[in-house]
């Protein structure tokens, strides 16, 4: 059964990747938010189906989005068979010019242009973009993706927090018992029907989750899936006590149903936890301080804890100006391009909030932190701000670069590759944490969470003086 680390069951899941900044030479479209992501020249701009572009990036095999989007997308245009083959040319050769690995990861990218060159021309524009989706696939470096036009305009609609889609409002984590509930939306279909995190979901319609066969190829969150209105029935096991059915009628989730930042309390202690889902939201920085700002009235703050367990990434900018919340100046380390460009990630001056200043910081990090997440964290120990506790990253850092097409479609490219200042490289092999343990977390409460107990008694020997132990 497959494993997603923190997916919805009627929620999106965005799986981001890290995106570089422009130099003063990069060309940057002035409807685009600051610091876009680079953008070639030679590809030909499209006419965005918002005003703005979405800095964003989606690994294609990610697990499915609920559906049906509700957030309008555009209609299909033909692509007639010229103008496949020259966005195919455009394709090609910004891969042969830029991909970051010299070797195109063992394709003979020369005989690529001949094996795909006439497939272009075949067929009608759903087979061209599926083609093409192909040809990238290829890479298989978790990063370079395609995108048709309706999925740069889906994904403009996640940056902009605009997507909403039918569902019940719930978030999972698959397990070998079921689907175990981990967050339920506020006013909610989940929450109306009465459903609570640490639910366990045994069955969906009478269908048992844990049967491949009979539940389908897209697994549960297919089975939830429908049309506004529509009940769907989910057998429950709710702690020691018998299996019951609960019947929820399916509705309309805005998107920003389950905050992406949000502070939480730990009971009666000093410490806040503060969750950091992602990169790759619109005026991040702004959330953040607004979820802190709380602490301004607070005392005493004996510590923070970051989560970005399941952080998969996103814009660079955004990532090097959450870091200047808490690390007044520095670097978190360097990219580094095919052609041997390397770019400083240098931290902005003079953002720190006041409030953290002498804080002690712990991040919780695991295999679902990722891309920019993994640089996050990097950056924090690197610049002796964050002692870094649960399991290892997901070794991932490539950064990748929008280019655009005259149809609307756009190709994210992996272009350049993270160091930190160490300069020793964590791709496939993962940020480390300073103490390991591995915990099923999603099973407990906040205040239970094995990772952020630990995290208290490593903070708590922080602020005592002590030398670090991960055994208490």
């Amino acid at each position: 059964m497959n494993r997603w680390l923190t997916s919805g069951l009627l929620a999106v899941l965005i799986v981001g990747c890290s995106l570089p900044w422009p130099t003063p030479d990069d060309p940057v479209r002035p409807e685009t938010p600051t610091r876009m992501a680079l953008q070639r020249p030679s590809a030909t701009p499209a006419p965005a189906p918002s005003a703005t572009l979405p800095p964003t990036a989606v690994v294609p095999d990610a697990p499915p989005s609920p559906t049906p989007t509700l957030t309008p997308t555009p209609t299909v245009v033909p692509v007639d068979a010229d103008s496949r083959s020259r966005i195919f040319g455009e394709i090609w050769q910004l891969v042969a010019d830029r991909y970051v690995y010299e070797d195109y990861r063992g394709l003979d990218w020369a005989a690529i242009r001949e094996e795909y060159g006439a497939r272009v021309r075949e067929g009608d524009t759903s087979a061209f973009y599926a083609t093409l989706s192909e040809l990238i696939r290829r890479f298989d470096d978790d990063h370079s993706h395609f995108q048709t036009p309706q999925q740069v305009a889906e994904d403009l609609a996640r940056f902009e927090g605009d997507q909403r889609y039918v569902g019940i409002g719930a978030l999972v984590r698959e397990t070998d018992e079921g689907v175990l509930l981990t967050r339920i939306a506020g006013s909610s279909p989940a929450e109306r029907a009465g459903l609570r995190p640490f639910d366990l979901v045994t069955h969906i319609d009478g269908i048992d989750v844990l049967d491949v066969d009979a539940i389908g190829p897209n697994g549960p969150i297919a089975r939830v899936r429908g049309i506004e209105g529509t009940p769907v029935v989910l057998t429950i096991r709710r702690g020691d006590a018998a299996a019951f059915d609960v019947t929820v009628i399916r509705g309309v989730i805005p998107g920003d149903a389950f905050p992406v930042v949000e502070l939480t309390p730990l009971p009666q202690s000093g410490y806040f936890v503060l969750l950091l889902d992602t990169f790759n939201i619109n005026d991040l920085e702004s959330l953040i301080r607004d979820a802190l700002a709380p602490l301004d009235d607070v005392t005493p703050i004996n510590g923070l804890i970051i989560d970005v367990r399941g952080n998969s990434g996103g814009r660079v900018d955004y990532l090097l100006d959450t870091v200047a919340l808490f690390v007044d100046g520095g670097s978190i380390g360097v990219t580094r391009s095919r052609a041997t460009s390397v770019r400083d990630l240098l931290i902005p001056d003079d953002q720190r909030i006041p409030a953290l200043r002498d804080v002690p910081i712990a991040i919780l990090i695991g295999d679902g932190t990722a891309s920019a997440g993994e640089m996050f964290a990097a950056g924090m120990r690197a610049n002796q701000r964050a002692v870094l506790v649960g399991e290892p990253t997901s070794g991932n850092t490539e950064n990748i670069v929008p280019h655009d097409f005259s149809d609307g479609s756009r190709l994210w490219l992996a272009e350049y590759v993270y160091l930190p200042p160490d300069g020793v490289s964590i791709e496939d092999v993962g940020v480390q944490p300073d103490c390991a343990l591995t915990a099923s977390y999603w099973e407990y409460p906040l205040e239970a969470d094995p990772h952020v107990v630990l995290a208290i008694t490593l903070l708590e020997q922080q602020r005592a003086g002590a030398a670090l132990s991960c055994t208490p």
